[in-house]
């Protein structure tokens, strides 16, 4: 009898030891699970190139937004983060009608290398040289953001400045 009662309790540890070595396992293939959807998350981060375009003689400027890396997207909406007297001309699409100096544009599907992403951008007088976008793209239920730095012309008018 006491045997049998040993053998049992050798049975419960070992037993035990397995359910705690398979938690175990089960946590860590988990947790590489999650490392390598991140990697890759962050291996498939959308890459964008920007162009300004002056029109009309100054009057106005295109902005165009190309998706340079990666994959096709679903949608993308930009974000004027930081740009004095810069914003998005009312009246045209991914654009809210009626708001008036409007900071965000949005975009449906966007192919890679393709250039056919373009806004209206008003660039007054006080506008720096410069403009940050934020630009969130989706594809799926994943989303990006990433940070664009855009060169803005000059709209600094020396004959004024002369008078």
């Amino acid at each position: 009898m006491d045997l049998a009662i040993g053998l049992s309790a050798v049975a419960v540890v070992v037993s035990i030891g397995s359910a705690l070595f398979a938690k175990r396992a089960a946590d860590e293939t988990k947790e590489l699970r999650k490392i390598e959807s991140e990697r890759r998350h962050t291996e498939r981060t959308p890459m964008f190139g920007t162009e300004i375009e002056e029109v009309s003689s100054g009057q106005w400027y295109r902005m165009w937004l190309t998706l340079e890396k990666e994959e096709s997207i679903d949608s993308v909406e930009v974000e004027i983060i930081d740009g004095n007297d810069v914003y998005f001309g009312d009246g045209q699409t991914g654009v809210d009608p009626g708001v008036g100096r409007t900071k965000s544009a949005r975009w449906g599907q966007m192919t890679i290398g393709t250039k056919e992403v373009a806004w209206r951008v008003v660039v007054g007088p006080d506008a720096a040289t410069q403009m940050r976008l934020r630009v969130t793209s989706t594809i799926g239920d994943e989303n990006w953001r990433v940070l664009l730095t855009v060169p803005l012309p000059s709209t600094y008018d020396v004959a004024q400045s002369v008078w």
